[in-house]
């Protein structure tokens, strides 16, 4: 053991002592270097025991001939890359004049040139950058470059390459076919007769808008079918090579559509028979709407007029009811159109109220009745009957059908917990307890009454249109005349059928229920319950002296206030407060069971 050790000590102190002496040596020459750039120098290392190791150490600014030879076999210089880059290495220039990076340690000189052969090449400085000019051709061009160092010795040639590309594509199409109809023929576009000396790439604007609706794409067919036509239509094609060049083309072709029909209709407020018919909102692409017309009213695919260029008929039916009638179109190409409506009669079931002066208030009524006076009121149309039970619930389901978003609203149209409301939800429906579909809704508030006649196109009528069409031009203070005894109207002590609450609308119309008899009990224009049964919602706002104060034309009552005005008098209410002439009020959010209400609906046309 000792014998052992002290040889391992004596073998490290040799070793160590000529590492010391090469390594001052290889320093001496370190020392020469003139250019500055890191290399890498691996150093190996051997032992007694055979085991080799190697250290790396960054030598600066090395020179091949600086390297003493009795490192030989100690140090290795590992060799450094020599590259020229042209244009950072892009695979195309547009044009001849290119920059040129290059990467040689420490080069003194270089010879740069288009030529693979570099003898006649003149020398010039070494520089990192550079600017060129490629040859005159198109095409992959070569450029080639050695490098002199200090000690005159050379390197290995080396060269980079870049496609040279400065002709610009030509871009052509055909199209098949030149003409079809949108939404039916597949058109073929090929980019086929489109040329350039390399691959080129394709993308199609097929409106001629600048807003490119395919991505670039190498194939030269492409099926597209044009969703709406328009009569001619420029579709462009791009086309760009692989140096970024780029040309454009544009084609025309014919992508006719259907004429699309529609019509609008009112009826006459003077003569509801009379529906005018209005096709002014067809139209067709390519010729506007300058079409041809013809009317089939009856659906029984028996056209009932030739074709004209008159967009707006007048056609009288028979009778109020539901027509469903059907107009074609026709365009410059033949090509036809057509739609079936249900026409109804928007008045049926309303009285036409015409216009003229009527007497408001009562001179010994209450103190908000008077002053008495005479009151100018444009003609309007209102409905026959209060709204019904039956009514309210197809609005409520077409209302949460058709605005869900509000759905949430109607909590604040009608009070469904009270058990005097007939109208209960179900599975997400709305319905009406059998027997009752007659009957007029209740508890519905001002907002309820409002929307659901805004929702049908109508409004509720001012308070002075509800007392013209309950009392008439002769100042009469029930609908039917003067006077009132229980077969006119459902009040306090009527002794009707239906004692406990509402009875159907129009029950008073002279005819007689299981031995009740009634009178015909209609206004002066036609309505029926406008007072008795149910009192009724009336669109102004309520105020005590507003007849001292009110215009004497088409009033509308305040502009705000806290109550709205409710009219007639309902089965809880004696004979004497169902008088045509009686106000009362109540707040818009509030609801009662023997509050019901009627839409009005002004006149349209002259």
């Amino acid at each position: 053991m000792n014998i052992i050790s002290t040889s391992n000590v004596i073998f490290r102190y040799i070793f160590i002592t000529v590492f010391s002496i090469l390594f001052l040596t290889a320093s001496d020459s370190f020392s020469q270097v003139n250019n500055k750039l890191p290399q890498t120098l691996s150093i190996n290392l051997a032992d007694t025991t055979g085991t080799d190791s190697t250290k790396q150490i960054n030598a600066a600014y090395i020179q091949d001939s600086t390297i003493t030879p009795s490192l030989g076999s100690l140090i290795k210089i590992e060799p450094i890359d020599l590259k020229i880059e042209i244009n950072e290495g892009d695979e195309y220039s547009k044009s001849k004049q290119v920059k040129l990076n290059l990467f040689a340690p420490r080069a003194k000189d270089v010879i740069i040139s288009n030529l693979e052969d570099l003898s006649n090449g003149k020398w010039e400085q070494f520089q990192l950058t550079k600017d060129w000019i490629l040859n005159e051709n198109s095409g992959i061009q070569t450029i080639y470059c050695r490098v002199r160092y200090p000690d005159s010795s050379l390197s290995e040639i080396f060269y980079d390459e870049i496609i040279l590309d400065t002709i610009h594509p030509v871009a052509k199409f055909t199209v098949t076919p030149g003409k079809g109809i949108a939404g039916e023929t597949l058109f073929s576009f090929n980019s086929g007769n489109s040329s350039d000396n390399f691959a080129l790439q394709f993308r199609w604007d097929w409106e001629d808008d600048d807003n490119y609706d395919t991505e670039w794409n190498p194939s030269k067919e492409y099926l597209h079918r044009f969703d709406t036509g328009g009569g001619k239509k420029t579709v462009r094609l791009q086309v760009r090579d692989g140096a970024g060049w780029e040309n454009t083309a544009t084609n025309e072709i014919i992508v006719l559509s259907y004429p699309q029909a529609n019509f609008s209709y009112e009826a006459d407020p003077k003569q509801p028979l009379n529906i005018r018919l209005n096709a002014s909102s067809s139209f067709d692409k390519e010729d506007g709407n300058k079409l041809l017309y013809r009317w089939d009213f009856d659906n029984n695919s028996k056209w009932d007029s030739n074709w004209s260029s008159e967009k707006i008929v007048t056609h009288k039916f028979s009778a109020f009811q539901e027509k469903r009638v059907t107009l074609q179109v026709k365009d410059s190409h033949e090509m036809t159109g057509e739609i079936t409506l249900v026409v109804v009669n928007e008045y049926d079931d309303m009285v036409y109220v015409p216009k003229g002066n009527f007497i408001m208030g009562k001179k010994d009524g209450d103190i908000d009745e008077r002053p008495v006076r005479e009151i100018f009121i444009d003609d309007f149309w209102i409905d026959k009957y209060p709204v019904t039970n039956q009514q309210y619930v197809n609005f409520l389901n077409s209302f949460i059908e058709f605005r869900p978003d509000k759905k949430m609203e109607i909590g604040s149209f009608i009070n469904l917990d009270n058990k005097a409301v007939k109208i209960y939800f179900f599975e997400e429906q709305y319905f009406v307890i059998d027997s009752f579909e007659e009957h007029p809704v209740v508890h519905v508030t001002w907002y309820g009454a409002n929307e659901y006649c805004k929702f049908y196109d109508s409004r509720l009528p001012t308070e002075a249109e509800w007392e013209k069409a309950a009392r008439g031009i002769d100042g009469r203070f029930y609908p039917w005349g003067d006077g009132i005894d229980s077969s006119r109207a459902n009040y306090w002590d009527s002794r009707d059928p239906f004692a406990d609450g509402t009875t159907p609308v129009g029950f008073y119309n002279g005819q007689n229920y299981d031995g009740f008899q009634t009178s015909d009990s209609q206004g002066p224009f036609g309505t029926y319950d406008l007072v008795g049964n149910v009192k009724e919602w009336v669109s102004d706002w309520y105020q005590r002296d507003y007849y001292s104060k009110s215009t004497k034309i088409n009033p509308v009552g305040p502009e705000t206030g806290f109550k709205k005005v409710v009219r007639g008098g309902g089965f809880l209410f004696h004979a004497d407060d169902l008088q045509t002439t009686l106000r009362y009020a109540l707040e818009p959010n509030k609801a009662s069971h023997y509050i019901g209400f009627r839409c009005a609906k002004s006149t349209v046309l002259d």
